[in-house]
């Protein structure tokens, strides 16, 4: 990536974070890797801290393999899930456009064509 972005090491280091922050908040929101965790691996065999996202998913995933759960305990988790994502997305649109705000013309635009901006 960094070469397709045409900068040096020391740019690369500054934009990494706030690229690795979309790609997670895109993941969150719903954009692309989305879906639930692996079985028996909450983070879904990421070995980083979950997101609230994450532990939502997996609260949620809990409840339904628990044939006891009540209706009202699934609702619960599923709205929890649903308000973790919507608060996903609006992080994303931010942090997108705090990562738009260091690039060039040409680097956003490569950057929108790997998924990683709107």
């Amino acid at each position: 990536m960094k070469q397709e972005l045409g900068v040096t090491d020391e740019e690369m280091q500054a934009l990494q974070p706030k690229i690795d922050q979309v790609m997670t908040l895109r993941r969150d929101a719903g954009g692309f890797g989305g879906g639930r965790p692996g079985r028996n691996r909450p983070g879904g065999g990421n070995n980083g801290p979950q997101s609230d996202v994450q532990q939502k998913i997996a609260d949620l995933q809990a409840a339904i393999d628990n044939k006891d759960s009540k209706p009202e305990e699934i609702k619960a988790k599923l709205d929890a899930l649903r308000a973790a994502k919507t608060k996903a997305h609006e992080d994303l649109v931010k942090a997108q456009a705090d990562l738009r705000g260091l690039l060039t013309q040409r680097q956003e635009a490569v950057l929108v064509m790997r998924g990683l901006l709107d």
